[in-house]
Formats: structure tokens, C-alpha cells, sequence
């Protein structure tokens, strides 16, 4: 009897510490960019291989705010639907944007692939969800490759089905985007 029961704690143990990749990874990643899409608001933080850092701030409809760090300068850039305000050595200047806000419309472009019921197995062969970590936050890793040119990236996904990070490379950088604040980040106002 003692023997069984430190079994099933062990074995409850491990159940709860390894979890075992999910039965259908492409259908997780479908439903990450439904919840993607449904969210209000999210702040992103961006990395390259390069020494380039920066940080996204979107806002639904159509509200981003972007800092870059590269090379010791420093760039902000605000967008309000088609009004964009630039900040480049400490000086705010106003624009018109004349097309949709390029930072936005990542948003939007997961709300599209929902209103067409594109499946992302049709672009990228997809594999795993098993335990990862982003930031000491519990994740599920997928990888990801493009059936058309190979191209790989790997996608993090938390709580609530939201991506929590995407890692992918390029031919001569690679790039990491963490996703955090979904539905808190504040809202982006005029700077001027």
C-alpha cells in the first residue's frame, strides 16, 4: 500500500513537470492568433542580433509607439491612425502617414488570417509544444518552418493562448520579439 502510494506521487510529480508535446501543434499556433487578435492592447520588446533594441507599444484600432536604440542614438516614433510624430535628437516633429500604420496592423493582420480561416499549417510545417520558459514565465515552444523557403522560426506561447516571444533569423541577423502587458499598456496620445 505504502509502496503504490509513493508511486503515484512520483509519477504525479513528473506528470506535472513534463508535459508532453501537444497532439496538434498547428492548432495551437491557430488558436495563439485568435487570442492574438482579440487582444487590446500588448507592449513588445525587440532584439537583434545587431545590438539593436527597441520597444512597441500598440494600442487598438490604430495607435503604436516605437523606440529604437542603435548605434548609442535613440528614435521615437509615434502613430495616431494616419498622424505620425517623429522624435529624433530631442525634437518632436508631426507628419501625415499616408498608408495604414505599418506597427498596428500586426494586430489586424492576425484579425485577417481569422476572417479568411487561413490555417497556418498551410504556409509552415509546425512542431512541438512542449515546457519552455521566457523570462522565468512557463511557455510551450513551437518551431516552425516555411514549406516555401525554409525559413525558421520558433514561437513561445503562455497563458491564455498569447505569444510570450518569437525568435526567428534572417541571412545575416537574428531577431527576437517578447510580447508582455496584453490589455495594460496605456494608452498613446499625441506627444505634442
Amino acid at each position: 500500500m505504502r509502496r503504490s502510494l509513493v508511486a503515484l506521487l512520483v509519477t504525479s510529480f513528473f506528470s506535472l513537470t513534463i508535459a508532453p508535446a501537444f497532439a496538434d501543434p498547428a492548432g495551437d499556433l491557430n488558436a495563439a492568433i485568435r487570442a492574438f487578435a482579440a487582444a487590446k492592447s500588448v507592449h513588445v520588446d525587440v532584439k537583434t542580433s545587431r545590438g539593436v533594441t527597441g520597444a512597441i507599444d500598440m494600442v487598438q484600432p490604430d495607435k503604436s509607439r516605437t523606440t529604437v536604440s542603435m548605434m548609442g542614438r535613440q528614435t521615437q516614433v509615434v502613430i495616431i491612425g494616419k498622424d505620425e510624430y517623429i522624435n529624433m535628437n530631442g525634437s518632436w516633429q508631426k507628419s501625415h502617414y499616408g498608408a495604414a500604420n505599418p506597427i498596428i496592423t500586426q494586430m489586424n493582420a492576425a484579425q485577417a488570417v481569422l476572417n479568411k480561416n487561413h490555417d497556418i499549417r498551410k504556409e509552415y510545417k509546425v512542431s512541438g509544444g512542449g515546457p519552455a520558459m521566457v523570462n522565468g514565465t512557463p511557455a510551450r515552444k513551437y518551431h516552425l518552418v516555411g514549406k516555401d523557403n525554409g525559413s525558421a522560426v520558433d514561437v513561445y506561447i503562455g497563458a491564455g493562448n498569447l505569444p510570450l516571444q518569437i525568435a526567428w533569423g534572417m541571412a545575416d541577423e537574428n531577431m527576437t520579439w517578447t510580447y508582455s502587458q496584453y490589455n495594460n499598456v496605456p494608452d498613446i496620445t499625441p506627444p505634442m
